[in-house]
């Protein structure tokens, strides 16, 4: 069973991301015509998503990503209102889910723990870590992916990161 605590986590995950996407939505002066045309995806679709209504798929926030311009991992950052020089990143393409669980199996190997401690912190069901830590699905939810990060005490935006 998710813990409370993971549970508002996940939560509040997707309304730093929804946001953030606002955030650089206004700052780049696009309203949600402009951004539904970008990224593919309803006005209203795009407006619940800011809301952080929506748990949306990893495929999902790398489309809006790329539509803003934007690197990825940054639209999952607690401290984006005080970098303003993401402004002028850009998005780069990569392999988020690669990057993801290897910097999750790095940590897991400095701190002496192994995979199924995330189960134990989240309660997740340890199939889903797996395949989302195997890659053997290749479109994770977002509060999947959250999950994980809050098991293993870091931030999602840090293991989107290459270190």
């Amino acid at each position: 069973m998710v813990t409370e605590a993971i549970r508002k986590h996940c939560e509040n995950i997707l309304h730093v991301f929804g946001h953030n996407v606002r955030r650089v939505r206004e700052n780049r002066q696009y309203s949600y015509l402009d951004l539904e045309r970008l990224s593919g995806y309803s006005r209203q679709y795009i407006s619940s998503l800011e809301l952080g209504e929506k748990d949306i798929q990893l495929s999902t926030a790398i489309k809006i990503a790329r539509a803003l311009n934007i690197p990825f991992p940054k639209l999952f950052s607690r401290a984006f209102d005080t970098d303003l020089s993401v402004m002028r990143e850009e998005f780069m393409d990569d392999d988020f889910l690669l990057v993801f669980s290897t910097n999750v199996r790095k940590h897991l190997a400095a701190v002496g723990k192994k995979e199924i401690h995330i189960y134990m912190e989240t309660g997740m069901d340890t199939a889903t870590i797996n395949r989302t830590l195997n890659k053997r699905t290749s479109d994770p939810r977002i509060s999947s992916l959250a999950k994980i990060a809050a098991g293993v005490g870091l931030d999602l935006n840090d293991l989107l990161n290459r270190t």
